[in-house]
């Protein structure tokens, strides 16, 4: 479920206040302390990287760097390619 958020979330990388942690133990239904003891875990073995508050998965950027970079291309070969008349 972590990495669900992690992806839906800008770059990757999730921002995990006081408020978000509540949020996200609350869609999960586990407590805050259960939560923070998992991601702990995670971070501890490296499944998770953190900086400060934000929490990210470096394999999970990794993995999609190719489909994002494929993706920029495609948007900067149409928008390009685009008539502005059109």
């Amino acid at each position: 479920m972590l990495l669900e958020k992690l992806t839906d979330s800008d770059d990757f990388r999730y921002e995990l206040t006081e408020t978000e942690l509540q949020i996200l133990a609350a869609d999960f239904a586990v407590d805050e302390k259960t939560l923070s003891d998992i991601i702990e875990f995670y971070v501890k073995f490296e499944l998770l990287q953190r900086e400060g508050l934000v929490i990210y998965s470096q394999h999970l950027i990794d993995r999609m760097s190719p489909l994002l970079k494929k993706r920029q291309n495609m948007r900067k070969k149409y928008g390009e390619d685009k008539d502005p008349q059109q």
